[in-house]
């Protein structure tokens, strides 16, 4: 009876790694590209750029008056949010990584009454369009607040003026009514002097300011670009360090899932776990054609034969871990192999869910309807009537997956032999211990383990494509990606 325990775990080695990764191949290749996108984002957003340059506009500020005012505040007006927003709308557009706080330079050159807009961009004219727009909304603005000013000014003088005038003939009426001599005549008259000459100084100080002059500014230095030593990191670099950062997140990500994953994850996994794999098969999309069978599942083939022939009958039985398609393509694929094997072979399908094959060749398939009520010794005479007529042939029994039914482990008692159907990275580790498990218990002589390898990336594609159209088509394209699975 075969060995159903578990033999202990093989060291891990440097192919290990490799079949994780090639496993794990979509993850990987897409959460580095993932990783490498963001880290050049990030890198082209925060990081400084390798060339820089400097655009500088030089402007004689204007003032009003014969005197020059302090240059700090007019440094103050030009950071200011009129002069910014005045500047956008001279510009248009700005680049959103143009930052005018951390960009822009405003300051007095020392000495000279002269202000300074300094724009650095990793864009010649880019730098030269805000620098220019920044000095023109300048003297725009600047000049505008100076004419506000001004008119600010003569109007309240303008009120004033009326209102002394007011006052003015409200006295000179009282005194021209009061008596000469009178205190009420004396105190008028002194306040009309004193509002004569308030009127006057009023009228000089608004004659002043309407003929006060008014400088409007002048650009002393055109826009000037140069080009400074850059501090960034050249784009190959953040390049490379991007990609490298990111194979290192998804090579971390792939173990961690690879590990993670309860399925069995190679026919070394198998083998670890039950120690009798009999063959492995490449995956398959459909069931093959005749003359596209891979040499690797007629080797499979063949060893069930011996193990059929070993177990004293000339049948054997195959059954999936958990419902699957797959697992039931497998199957048929099997026997289809064998077929190419020039031998004469039976299908006897116990599964209710199983799709007939097309007539072929060298192989007779027989549906045995199995109530799930039946019992042993009716399976076993219904089986007897057809393994009657086989002759030297093999009679490959489908039967309905093991943990969903018992009738394989059943059948498998009589028999003598079972080859359970393993996909690698489908069927968990924890089923196909439990179906050896129920194997055992029911006394199978001899269970086997037939490994159905992962689909390759270009059948993973097909796969994806087909399920989104919903087409299937038939497995004869597919047969020579097969036998270069199986070389």
């Amino acid at each position: 009876m075969t060995d159903f325990g578990s033999p202990p775990p093989a060291p891990t080695e440097f192919g290990d790694y490799v079949a994780v990764v090639r496993r794990r191949a979509f993850l990987v290749v897409g959460v580095t590209l993932l990783v490498s996108a963001a880290g050049l984002l990030i890198a082209d957003r925060q990081a400084p750029p390798a060339v820089e340059y400097r655009a500088t506009t030089e402007i004689a500020p204007p003032f009003s008056g014969v005197q020059l005012p302090p240059l700090e505040p007019e440094v103050e007006f030009a950071r200011s949010d009129r002069v910014e927003t005045a500047a956008l709308g001279v510009a248009g557009p700005v680049d959103d990584s143009i930052s005018l706080d951390r960009d822009v330079e405003i300051r007095a050159v020392p000495e000279r009454p002269i202000l300074s807009f300094a724009v650095t961009a990793d864009d010649p004219e880019t730098a030269r369009l805000i620098s220019a727009s920044l000095s023109e909304a300048y003297l725009q603005e600047r000049v505008a607040s100076l004419e506000e000013q001004r008119r600010v000014r003569l109007d309240s003088s303008t009120v004033e003026i009326q209102r002394v005038t007011d006052e003015l003939r409200e006295q000179t009426d009282l005194l021209s009514s009061s008596e000469d001599d009178s205190p009420a005549a004396t105190s008028a008259a002194a306040l009309v002097s004193v509002l004569q000459n308030q009127l006057t100084r009023l009228r000089g100080d608004t004659s002043v300011l309407l003929l006060e002059p008014l400088d409007r500014g002048v650009v002393t230095t055109s826009t000037t670009v140069e080009e400074l030593g850059g501090s960034g990191i050249p784009a190959m670099a953040l390049i490379g360090v991007s990609v490298a950062l990111g194979l290192l997140v998804a090579l971390v990500a792939a173990f961690v899932v690879d590990r993670l994953d309860p399925s069995v994850r190679s026919t070394g996994d198998v083998q670890r776990l039950l120690g009798n794999v009999i063959g492995e098969i490449p995956f398959t999309l459909d069931v093959l054609e005749p003359g596209n069978v891979p040499e690797s599942l007629q080797r499979t083939a063949t060893a069930a034969r011996f193990a059929a022939a070993g177990g004293g009958r000339s049948a054997l039985v195959l059954a999936g871990v958990v419902p699957e398609s797959a697992a039931s393509r497998a199957i048929d694929n099997i026997a289809v192999a064998h077929v190419e094997t020039g031998r004469h072979t039976m299908l006897l399908s116990l599964d209710d869910g199983d799709t007939p094959l097309p007539e072929r060749s060298g192989l007779v398939q027989v549906r045995l309807p199995l109530p799930r009520s039946a019992h042993r010794d009716g399976i076993d005479h219904a089986m007897e009537k057809e393994l009657a007529s086989l002759g030297d042939g093999t009679a490959f029994v489908h039967c309905r997956p093991v943990l969903s039914s018992p009738d394989a482990c059943d059948l498998a008692a009589t028999l003598g032999v079972l080859v359970v159907v393993a996909r690698v990275g489908r069927t968990r580790r924890d089923d196909l211990e439990a179906a050896a498990l129920l194997a055992e218990r029911a006394g199978v002589q001899r269970c086997w383990t037939v490994v159905e390898r992962a689909p390759t990336i270009r059948q993973r594609l097909r796969r994806t494509v087909r399920r989104s159209t919903g087409k299937r088509n038939t497995g004869q394209s597919d047969s020579s990606e097969q036998d270069s699975i199986a070389a």
